[in-house]
Formats: structure tokens, C-alpha cells, sequence
């Protein structure tokens, strides 16, 4: 394995992975959330919507404002070109975001082949894969958080001011992006408490200085430049959502409210429905309808987090890429069953590193660990306020990625020096592969719908 050229191999999976971002991104024409009603409002009216004027309109406006850029400066005004202007801007960010991920697995001390399989698992997961190309604003709190958590483990390991400013700038940009952006600033300010706690800074004044600095700059620019301040004069919660708040479930007996999700704290925080997750693949569509089937695994916030992570055909929608297929069911099990013992090397990996950055062992990586646990403890929080399913996308605690790769490859690291070489890679790149189908059979399913279409106007041009 020594002889082999990882480093190329890395290139080609960077290349595969960008074929399929850019893929999707061109036949997609559909998102989780409608952000698209925002940006139109900008560019027509010149103006930011209002709370009740769109769902997503509770959101800062910086991916909105970006994009409502984009069309200004487009020479075209057609609709079929604007949504994939800003699917395709997402695109750009999650590839450097790959290349952020890259830079990151360089500087850890791993075996070549967990360097590049990490990498494979991590730039052909379909759930980024899909994200990447949709219209939202989860990309760029993505990419903006994982950049400031990098940087500031490098500035807490080699202080100096260009390291600051590296840090500052991509953190204060996070919460104008979406308000989980605020997490990355919070555990930037406490790994640089744990440094000054722990006596790991030789300048501690310089770094609760630092600490104060970026916590003020942060919340002024949120509050000022965000609509955190607004909603907070107008409506005395600067969080508020478009989405009612419901009565927190009780511990054990299980209740419901709008659609189902955390019925109970125990039930939402307690269990994990893998066989019912092979039994029916995926969230049974409408799940609006009275008289939906529901999934044990809708209601537990681990199955959904770990269904959503390996399939990203699992929560079927948006509308369009809804798709029932015995054989697309049957990949959803295989990757259900391959991404099981990665999953448990993730979980491994997190109590591992967590404990580590909990006593600031390596100034490094502290500031990814205590993003990647607090990312967590926001979205089962979430979930319980809000309580439908949909406050359980996997997309909320992305924002803290770089802890997780941090926490897979460590642990795979473990595995790989206790042996298990056949079993790290064997099942690694048969996950992979699985991945890239999921990935390639979405943008298969969105070009098949959209061919009777082409055909009618490439008949009536001919005609």
C-alpha cells in the first residue's frame, strides 16, 4: 500500500465528486426549502422581505443577497439559467469546502490509505452531494464555519494577528449566513477558554483578549448587518422562526403535535430504529396525509440523523425527487448496512476526541471537537421544540464537519493500526461506491422526469 499513489487517487475522487455536484446541480430544479422566494423578492423589489412575506424569510439574507447579486449581473433573465446560477454558487462552495476537508485530513498524522478513504466517504457522501447542489443557505454556513473552526485551531496551536484575522473574518460572515453559524463562534470562544483554563496559552491575556474580540464582532454584525436585532425589537426573539414552537414532549408518554417527530424526550433521544429503517427505507410520502404510514424511524432524531447521512433519497423531497423504487429501496439497505460500522466509528471517534478536547489535549483540533458536540446538543434541542421531523435534518449539525472528519479519521486510524486493513478498506470503498450510485441514480431520476419535456421541444424545433 505504501508504493500506491494516494495523492492522485485523492485528484480523481475530487473529480468525481465535482462531476456529481455539478451534474445534479444542472438537472436539479427543486430544494429542501424554498430560498428562491427570498432572493426574487430582493431583485424586484431592492428591498429584504419581511418575517411573514416568505417561509424562509426569517433567515439573514447573505446567501439571498449573494444570489440576488448573481441575477442582477445575469445577462439573461431565464428561470431555467437563475436556478442553477444559484444551485451552482452553492456548488463552487462545497468544493472548496472538499478542499478544505483535503487540506484538513493533510494535517493529521494518518496512514495514507485512511487519508484517502476519509476522503472518499466524505466527498461522495450524497447528502453533500445533494446539498451542494440545491438553492439554500446551508452550503455557505457550512463552508464559512468550517473554515473559522480550521483556523482558529491553527491560530490557538501558532498565535500570531494574520492567524486572528484568519479566524475573525469567515466567523463573523457565518451567522449573516444562518443562525447555526452562531455555534462555531461560541465554540471558537470556548476552546480559547479551555487554552487560558487549562495554562496551554503562553499568552492568556492575548487570547481572552482575543476571545472577547471575536465574540463582540460577531454578535454586532449579526445583530446590526442580521435579523437577529430586528426580530429581537420586533417580535422579543431575535430566533424566531416560521415554524410554531410546541410544548416540550414529556419524558416517557408520548404525545404529537403538527406532523410526527419527537413524541416523547425518550422516544426522540433514547432509541435507534435500524431495522425498521430496513424494513421501509425511507419516510413515507405525503407524510402530510391523515392517514400516512409512520416510520418508527421518523420519530427518533439518531435514525433519522444516521438514515439522512447515507442516503440521500431517505427523507424523499423535495416533491421532485420522490421515488419509490423497489431497487432504489434495496440501495438504501446497502447502505444502511455499509454505513452502520462507519457510524460506530464515528460515535467511537467523537467520545474519543471530545474527552481529548475536553482537557485541551491537542490545540489543534479543540475548536472542530467542541463545534461537532455542540452542533449535536443544538439540533436534539431543536428537535424538541419544535418536534416535527423535519427539525431533524442532518443538515443542521453540518456546520460542525470538520469535528466529525476529525472523529472518523482517528478512529479509522485505530482500526487500521490494529490490523484490520481488508475490513478498513473492503468496507470503505464499497461504501463509497454505494454513495456515488446514490448520488448518480438521484440525477438519473431528475434527467429521466425532465426527458419527455426535451423531447417535445426538440420535436416541435425539428417540426
Amino acid at each position: 500500500m505504501s508504493s500506491f499513489d494516494h495523492p492522485r487517487l485523492r485528484r480523481w475522487i475530487l473529480a468525481l465528486a465535482i462531476a456529481l455536484r455539478v451534474v445534479l446541480a444542472l438537472v436539479n430544479t427543486d430544494a429542501n426549502d424554498n430560498h428562491l422566494e427570498v432572493v426574487r423578492i430582493i431583485v424586484d423589489e431592492n428591498r429584504f422581505p419581511e418575517l411573514q412575506e416568505a417561509f424562509q424569510a426569517y433567515h439573514s439574507k447573505l446567501y439571498h443577497a449573494s444570489v440576488a447579486l448573481l441575477w442582477k449581473l445575469s445577462p439573461t433573465d431565464s428561470p431555467y439559467v437563475l436556478v442553477r446560477l444559484a444551485q451552482l454558487f452553492n456548488t463552487f462552495f462545497g468544493v472548496w469546502t472538499l478542499l478544505l476537508i483535503r487540506r484538513w485530513l493533510a494535517d493529521m498524522a494518518l496512514s495514507e490509505p485512511v487519508r484517502t478513504l476519509i476522503f472518499a466517504l466524505v466527498a461522495l457522501n450524497p447528502g453533500l452531494v445533494a446539498i451542494h447542489s440545491q438553492a439554500t443557505n446551508d452550503t455557505l454556513v457550512i463552508w464559512l464555519s468550517t473554515l473559522a473552526l480550521i483556523a482558529a485551531g491553527r491560530y490557538l496551536a501558532a498565535p500570531s494577528r494574520r492567524a486572528f484575522w484568519r479566524v475573525l473574518w469567515p466567523t463573523v460572515l457565518g451567522p449573516l449566513a444562518k443562525a447555526n453559524g452562531l455555534i462555531a463562534a461560541f465554540s471558537i470562544v470556548g476552546a480559547f477558554g479551555l487554552a487560558v483554563l487549562y495554562g496551554k496559552s503562553a499568552r492568556p491575556l492575548r487570547t481572552v483578549a482575543a476571545a472577547g474580540v471575536l465574540l463582540a464582532v460577531t454578535g454586532a454584525a449579526a445583530f446590526t448587518f442580521g435579523s437577529y436585532g430586528k426580530h429581537w425589537r420586533q417580535y422579543g426573539d431575535p430566533f424566531i422562526l416560521n415554524m410554531p414552537r410546541n410544548p416540550l414532549p414529556d419524558f416517557w408518554e408520548e404525545t404529537e403535535y403538527r406532523r410526527p417527530g419527537a413524541r416523547s424526550i425518550a422516544g426522540a433521544l433514547g432509541t435507534f430504529h435500524f431495522f425498521d429503517l430496513m424494513r421501509r427505507p425511507q419516510i413515507a410520502r405525503p407524510a402530510e396525509a391523515p392517514d400516512a404510514v409512520i416510520e418508527d424511524h421518523r420519530t427518533s432524531l439518531w435514525t433519522q440523523l444516521f438514515a439522512r447521512t447515507h442516503f440521500a433519497q431517505y427523507d424523499n423531497h423535495p416533491e421532485t425527487w420522490i421515488n419509490h423504487g423497489e431497487p432504489l429501496l434495496w440501495l438504501g439497505r446497502a447502505l444502511y448496512l455499509f454505513g452502520l460500522p462507519w457510524s460506530l466509528l464515528l460515535l467511537g471517534g467523537l467520545v474519543v476526541e471530545g474527552w481529548r478536547a475536553a482537557w485541551f489535549r491537542e490545540p489543534l483540533y479543540a475548536p472542530a471537537m467542541v463545534a461537532a458536540w455542540m452542533q449535536i446538543a443544538f439540533v436534539a434541542q431543536f428537535c424538541l421544540v419544535y418536534r416535527d421531523f423535519a427539525s431533524m435534518k442532518v443538515i443542521y449539525i453540518l456546520p460542525g464537519m470538520a469535528g466529525y472528519v476529525l472523529a472518523l479519521a482517528n478512529a479509522t486510524e485505530w482500526a487500521w493500526r490494529k490490523g484490520w486493513h481488508r475490513s478498513v478498506i473492503g468496507g470503505g470503498a464499497i461504501l463509497a461506491a454505494l454513495y456515488s450510485v446514490d448520488a448518480a441514480w438521484l440525477s438519473g431520476h431528475l434527467l429521466a422526469d425532465k426527458l419527455p419535456m426535451l423531447w417535445d421541444l426538440l420535436r416541435n424545433r425539428l417540426g
